[in-house]
């Protein structure tokens, strides 16, 4: 577990215990890093995608705390867009993940002006799953902020991101897509604690 070929996996296998609902093992290899402050991840070609993913899933677990570190870590990149290997997967717009960490953090105007640089950068590169996954991220940050207009934002901005994923075929982002349309109309509620959306964009 201490070479550094396997730390990328270790950050993915926490992303896909998030992924799967199984939290407990998720913070399991989450504090694996985060007990050093991520320092054990080497600063070589898989960097950037081992902090995004430690980003996902810091945001997935509400960690406030490691969320500060992170987000100190990844801002300098915030303009680009984030690759594994030799673009064996995307992760996305740096910014996006930016976006779930302030969210975490509860500096939801700083969330704002984050998502809002990634749609910005997803429409410039064409990346239609990415700008989807973005949309719904932002419109669940709105409902949470709640302020006077940020729920018909997060209405426009889910109807948007059903559509993209209906025409996608990315059938479980319609029926998110669709959950959020319904309590920006003031017919579902949000659990309590209920934070925005951490799921990663897809390659």
């Amino acid at each position: 577990t201490e070479s550094p070929a396997l730390m990328i996996a270790r950050c993915a296998l926490a992303l896909f215990y998030l992924q799967i609902g199984d939290l407990s093992r998720a913070k399991g290899e989450f504090e694996y890093f985060a007990a050093h402050d991520f320092t054990r991840i080497p600063r070589d070609w898989n960097w950037m995608g081992a902090i995004t993913a430690l980003a996902t899933v810091c945001a997935g677990l509400s960690d406030a705390r490691r969320a500060a570190v992170l987000y100190q870590l990844l801002l300098p990149y915030a303009d680009r867009n984030i690759m594994v290997g030799w673009a064996d997967m995307c992760y996305g717009s740096a910014s996006h993940h930016l976006g779930l960490l302030a969210t975490t953090l509860a500096h939801l105007d700083d969330s704002q002006v984050h998502f809002e640089a990634a749609i910005e950068f997803d429409l410039k590169m064409g990346a239609r799953a990415a700008l989807l996954h973005t949309q719904v991220s932002y419109a669940a940050m709105l409902l949470t902020r709640g302020r006077a207009g940020d729920s018909q934002r997060a209405l426009e901005m889910a109807k948007s991101a059903r559509d993209l994923a209906d025409r996608l075929g990315m059938n479980p982002l319609v029926r998110e897509a669709s959950d959020l349309e319904a309590r920006a109309q003031g017919s579902g509620q949000p659990p309590s604690g209920e934070a925005t959306r951490i799921l990663p964009v897809e390659s």
